[in-house]
């Protein structure tokens, strides 16, 4: 997800994603039981991938001097201009400041990016910049959503596999009040306790709420 001049149009291209993916993973009727559970562990995966490429267009935006709902632009310590090599090395001195001291300036690889799926990515990124919208981020956050916390678990086990990642599911998925032997797919359907739909319906929508609110 490219970053843009207008934070709101950047949310909503997320949010886009977001319904998209609850459409998908939720079907009423799905045509075999391997098909179901390999759309929804795509979907799974899509979700964690699209708030991070999310979070990282956000942060750059903010730093390139987006404009926000209101129309103001975004402003930082760092002042127009900067280049994306720039934001990521201020992004690295407060988010893996250690990494910095030894590499000050990179030049730095996606891959030596913090993960983007976790929120003090983002929150320390901006902070770190003195960006004029940390407040509006921090107050989305303030939900207390549980998807991002108990999301990536679940997207390790359809993008690896394997024994331990299962237990990773079912350790995770046992908090919501949901038990048993069950392949994960069939798990992140179910509800949880007091719930009137699919926890992966809940950690969708807290998402999307989320990127609402940061718009």
């Amino acid at each position: 997800m490219r970053a843009s001049s207008s934070l709101s149009k950047l949310c909503h291209v997320a949010l886009r994603r977001i319904a998209k993916l609850r459409v998908a993973a939720l079907p009423a009727v799905v045509a075999g039981e391997e098909q179901q559970r390999l759309l929804v562990g795509h979907c799974v995966i899509e979700s964690v991938n699209t708030w991070a490429e999310f979070a990282r267009g956000y942060y750059l935006s903010s730093v390139y001097g987006a404009r926000d709902v209101t129309g103001a632009r975004v402003t930082t310590v760092l002042g127009p201009g900067v280049s994306e090599p720039l934001a990521i090395d201020t992004l690295m001195q407060s988010v893996r400041p250690s990494q910095w001291t030894r590499s000050p300036g990179g030049p730095w690889k996606r891959r030596d990016e913090p993960p983007w799926h976790e929120p003090p990515t983002l929150l320390k990124g901006l902070e770190g910049t003195g960006a004029s919208n940390i407040d509006k981020v921090r107050a989305a956050f303030a939900i207390d959503a549980d998807a991002f916390q108990d999301l990536p678990p679940c997207r390790n086990f359809f993008a690896h596999r394997g024994r331990y990642t299962a237990w990773g599911v079912r350790s995770v998925l046992m908090r919501y009040g949901i038990t048993g032997e069950m392949h994960p797919a069939d798990a992140v359907r179910r509800a949880a306790l007091a719930r009137p739909q699919p926890v992966l319906a809940d950690w969708l929508d807290e998402i999307g709420t989320v990127i609402s609110l940061m718009a």
